[in-house]
């Protein structure tokens, strides 16, 4: 039970930190995830 729903959490996590990397590359900030 733990598991899946830390599952599910990292999948959260992990759709909300690509849409912030995509809006910051759609603003022309991109270099700075790839320092």
């Amino acid at each position: 039970m733990f598991k899946n729903k830390f599952n599910l959490g990292m999948i959260h996590f992990t759709m909300a930190f690509d849409s912030a990397v995509y809006y910051v590359g759609a603003n022309g900030r991109s270099n700075f995830f790839f320092l």
